[in-house]
């Protein structure tokens, strides 16, 4: 079996404008002390990447980032030992029945409150884990790590490590790179991975979180950008 980093692009997108991002999680240690993943844009990792008959997938690592541009990402974190929960079974009431199951059966909560009780209110909320890490590590704050799809990008700052990927697709939420189908682009970003200076501290715990202050938050946002639907009906 091939190993396969992948590369999770976080706070991006119009779901966000309504909506807390799923993959807020991926930055926090749950209160149960394991760290938990979500992988955008659905929770779900490509069917060609599905586990085996023992129950492995061959996605070990992943890289959390925010886009800059169109060809650059800058890379926030690092997750290493992934080991898959949500197989994609393509069902939304399985789905849902099994993720809140494991929700449950292992008290995954931040701050005190049930994960799925966090993102009540959301358009989108049947998945919430796709994997569980062995750790999580910041980038170190004197470090700037930068992902580009532009062969030319050179940086002029001392501090920035930059990693040329030639295989890209442009605006998927997540990208694989395979070691045996982009060996070139997988060792240029394990490189980064297995590199200790580079990396911080672990991902903490959240504080406490009050479910009500998002549902409200989330609410009187909503009040205000759809108030102009109104206008169409009008008594």
């Amino acid at each position: 079996m091939s190993s396969v980093i992948v590369i999770n692009k976080m706070f991006s997108g119009s779901y966000l404008n309504d909506n807390l991002g799923h993959e807020v999680i991926n930055l926090y240690k749950c209160d149960n002390g394991k760290y938990y993943l979500y992988l955008n844009h659905n929770g779900k990792f490509s069917k060609k990447y599905k586990t085996d008959k023992k129950g492995n997938s061959p996605i070990k690592e992943m890289l959390l980032v925010e886009r800059v541009d169109t060809n650059t990402l800058r890379v926030i974190a690092k997750a290493t030992g992934l080991s898959y929960i949500f197989n994609p079974i393509n069902s939304p009431i399985k789905e849902l029945t099994s993720q809140l199951e494991y929700i449950f059966t292992n008290d995954i909560k931040y701050g005190g409150t049930f994960l799925n009780n966090i993102f009540f209110g959301n358009e989108y909320q049947y998945v919430y884990l796709t994997f569980e890490a062995e750790d999580v590590k910041f980038v170190k704050s004197d470090v700037q790590i930068t992902i580009s799809f532009d062969s030319n990008y050179i940086s002029n700052n001392p501090n920035e490590i930059v990693v040329h990927v030639n295989d890209y697709k442009g605006v998927r939420l997540r990208e694989y790179f395979d070691s045996n189908k982009q060996p070139e682009d997988y060792q240029n970003l394990a490189q980064i991975i297995n590199n200790d200076s580079l990396w911080g501290n672990s991902a903490g715990n959240v504080g406490k979180i009050d479910p009500k202050q998002v549902m409200l938050g989330l609410f009187q946002h909503r009040i205000e950008k759809n108030k102009h639907l109104n206008n169409y009906f009008k008594k």
